[in-house]
């Protein structure tokens, strides 16, 4: 997602590169959800509720619910007062695991030679806002990598269960039964004494709390979508 022309940096080839600092998310204005590393469920559980759903090679992966859309969200371009997950703060930057190479979107109007920091020093060192993003861009692997392996213990356990809530809002019922959360019960049923632990001190346990309590944000999603019809009605009046 987001990414139109994704190439390697290259200090030779973008030693001019500056990069625009700027609060601006339009870029991901078409998405209802987005991609969630395990260690930002607690914060995202105040704002977006975590979710998990299936990809093509039918293993689970925790998204963001933005907006019950279809597509896009009501949260507009600065994504005003509500957590902004690693996923889209990394853009236009991501790293390619494989090959420990940065990975830059050549076509984002916010990486440019006009102005903004600059990504290299006239050396050809990255200067320290690129240190920066390498260190965000490396904590942000490492938690996509930790919530492969917890997502993997959780399709083990057979711990994910379609989501049975049915949504209401207006005059309108949604389910989402596409979407899959934790069975806590059958957690607390499946895992041993010495599991328990292990989980523990791998930090599932408490990414598995705030993943369940994230579901309750789900008000938050409408309140937003109500928000956002009555702006546009309003508007229609004026």
């Amino acid at each position: 997602m987001f990414y139109t022309k994704p190439v390697p940096l290259d200090k030779s080839k973008h030693q001019n590169l500056k990069l625009k600092s700027k609060r601006n998310f339009s870029f991901a204005g078409q998405t209802n959800s987005v991609p969630l590393g395990a260690t930002e469920f607690f914060n995202c559980s105040r704002h977006h509720p975590v979710m998990f759903v299936k990809n093509k090679a039918e293993e689970y992966i925790p998204i963001a619910l933005l907006s019950l859309a279809a597509k896009g969200h009501e949260l507009g371009d600065d994504w005003q007062d509500v957590y902004v997950p690693f996923y889209v703060r990394r853009y236009p930057f991501f790293v390619e695991s494989s090959k420990q190479a940065v990975v830059i979107d050549e076509e984002c109007t916010d990486l440019q030679e006009e102005e903004g920091e600059p990504l290299f020093t006239e050396a050809g060192e990255p200067t320290e806002i690129l240190t920066k993003v390498i260190e965000f861009l490396d904590m942000t692997d490492r938690s996509y990598r930790q919530t492969e392996e917890y997502c993997k213990a959780l399709k083990e356990k057979d711990l994910l269960v379609p989501f049975k809530g049915t949504v209401k809002f207006s005059n309108t019922e949604m389910k989402l039964d596409h979407m899959y959360v934790v069975d806590e019960v059958k957690m607390h049923k499946s895992l041993t004494d010495e599991e328990i632990v292990q989980w523990y001190k791998k930090g599932w346990i408490t990414w598995t709390i705030a993943h369940l309590h994230s579901v309750s944000s789900i008000d938050q999603v409408i309140k937003r979508l109500k928000a956002a019809a009555a702006a546009k009605e309003s508007a229609k009046k004026a």
